[in-house]
């Protein structure tokens, strides 16, 4: 059975696009009368068990439309509890990061305090690269002394004999 209806009613029904319906009339796929202004097309609606058929699918597509929904909804409440968890998770890791700088700032300060420290006590009692050249050498010649005086001493208990005196007068005096 053939039924005229607006475009906006023939392109839901037929489920196409306004558009389409204007291309179908102008191609005569589709009949069409002007009233009162208004483009009519005719269109065969399904009927008996057809129109049964059709509710039907109407029902199921509705059902299944719904059910899309609240799954879209479901999915969209578990990705903002995973984004509220990773949000929490970068917090409190920036936390923890910003806890180490702290440490690694007041390493550093310890440090620098004590290479400040040491070369302070260097330079207040006025130790240079003389000073010290001079008393690493003090060391070598009482160093080089001792080992004379131990092999004298080794000597003397040996041989039960004095050892000569010239030795102690490589000692160097303080």
């Amino acid at each position: 059975m053939s039924e005229l209806v607006t475009l906006e009613v023939a392109a839901t029904t037929l489920g196409r696009s306004i558009r389409t319906i204007q291309r179908m009339v102008a191609a005569g796929t589709l009949k069409s009368e002007l009233r009162e202004g208004r483009t009519l097309v005719a269109i065969e609606r399904p009927t008996g068990g057809d129109a049964a058929a059709a509710r039907q699918q109407a029902d199921d597509t509705a059902r299944v439309a719904a059910m899309a929904a609240v799954t879209g909804e479901r999915a969209a409440l578990a990705y903002r509890e995973m984004a509220e968890g990773l949000t929490d998770t970068v917090a409190s890791t920036r936390r923890a990061s910003q806890r180490w700088c702290v440490t690694a700032m007041v390493g550093w300060c310890v440090a620098s305090g004590a290479v400040v420290m040491t070369v302070g006590e260097v330079m207040s009692h006025g130790m240079t690269h003389d000073t010290l050249t001079a008393t690493r050498d003090q060391l070598r010649t009482s160093e080089a002394a001792r080992v004379r005086l131990e092999t004298a001493l080794t000597g003397m208990t040996r041989g039960d004999e004095l050892a000569a005196n010239d030795t102690w007068d490589d000692c160097p005096t303080p």
